[in-house]
Formats: C-alpha cells, sequence, structure tokens
C-alpha cells in the first residue's frame, strides 16, 4: 500500500491507523502529526511501520495519502498553511469540511480530494467507511480493509448517511438500560450484557 500520513492524530485517526496497520495489507509506513503526543507515541510503539513526524509539514512530506482529522475550526488554518505535491491525496474525515473548500486550501486538484467518515470499530475492522467521490480504488481499498465501504454519489448524501450516526447513542442507552434492569432484577451483569448484545 501506499505511504499514509495522519494530520492531527485524535480518536479516530488512532482507529484509522491501527485498523490500517493490523489489517490485510498494511501501509509500507505511516507518518504521523506529533499532536496528540501520548497518542502518537502509542501508535508508533504499537506499530513498525509507524513513525511520529516533528510536524505536519514532515507528515505531508513523508506521505503519498494524507488523512486530515483536525478540528474543524482548525481546518482552514492548516491546511492553507501546508505545501502538497501534485501527485498527493488528501482524506478530510472533518464532519463538516467540503470537497471544494478542501481543494481551494490544499491547493491540489479536486480529483485528489475526498472525504471519509468513519467510527472507531473501524479500529476492529469492524466499521463502515463512508466515502465522497467514487472511484479511487486504493481508498476504496483502504476502506474495505477497515469493514466496508459505502461510496456516495454526492456530499449531500453523504451527509444524510451522516444523520442516521446520531440514533447510535439513543440506541446504546436502550440496551444498557435493559442491561440496567435485568442487573436489578438479579441477573449477573456479565449475563444480562451477553443476552441483551445477542439478542440485538
Amino acid at each position: 500500500m501506499s505511504k499514509i500520513g495522519f494530520v492531527g492524530t485524535g480518536a479516530i485517526a488512532e482507529a484509522i491507523c491501527t485498523g490500517l496497520c493490523t489489517g490485510p495489507a498494511p501501509p509500507d509506513s505511516v507518518v504521523l502529526s506529533p499532536r496528540s503526543a501520548e497518542r502518537s507515541a502509542r501508535l508508533a510503539a504499537a506499530h513498525d511501520s509507524c513513525t511520529v513526524a516533528t510536524d505536519n509539514q514532515s507528515v505531508v512530506d513523508g506521505a503519498d495519502i494524507i488523512f486530515v482529522c483536525v478540528l474543524p475550526a482548525q481546518l482552514d488554518n492548516v491546511l492553507s498553511s501546508l505545501t502538497f505535491r501534485p501527485e498527493q491525496t488528501i482524506v478530510s474525515l472533518v464532519s463538516t469540511s467540503t470537497l471544494p473548500g478542501v481543494a481551494s486550501c490544499s491547493k491540489l486538484p479536486a480529483s485528489q480530494v475526498f472525504k471519509m467518515i468513519c467510527l472507531p470499530p473501524v479500529a476492529m475492522h469492524r466499521g463502515t467507511c463512508l466515502l465522497v467521490p467514487k472511484g479511487n480504488a486504493t481508498i476504496k481499498t483502504m476502506c474495505d480493509s477497515l469493514g466496508g465501504t459505502v461510496e456516495c454519489d454526492t456530499e449531500d448524501a453523504l451527509r444524510a448517511l451522516m444523520v442516521t450516526t446520531c440514533l447510535m447513542g439513543p440506541f446504546y442507552n436502550i440496551l444498557k438500560t435493559q442491561r440496567n434492569w435485568l442487573a436489578r432484577k438479579g441477573v449477573p451483569t456479565a449475563s444480562a450484557s451477553y443476552f441483551i448484545g445477542r439478542t440485538y
């Protein structure tokens, strides 16, 4: 696989990095942003292919595909401060980003800019990645290795799919409420958790 870089190393970046590095075709190398230092160091210690860069420009310099995982308010400033090579590809994990906005700030062609949304289970190859636009076999293969991919025709379709993830919290709370009720009725917590999980 290609050389991968992560600009920003939050929880989602860690999940993607872990999933890719433990998947069937791990990256040749992964360059991690020094933020957050503890998380980057943990990934570098866990995976031989991972190294921690001195700064974000070093991440860009050492990668072919760059996953951008910064906070929405930081996106424009971070991208505008970096110099990308014309052949590089950006995958934005920033929920509020737009393809035109990322292309404009990075000065890369629109054909090399993607947006991806996923949740932490990708670390265990059990997540589903939302991806827009369609058509990049390399990125789709990476997403598939994380658990699966839904390629979206438009950013509007991706945003609609994102909305459904908001029901995850209430759904898990329903399961927790049932488990706690069973525990109050004398069912051992482990048995209650197992039963509710298997039932749903």
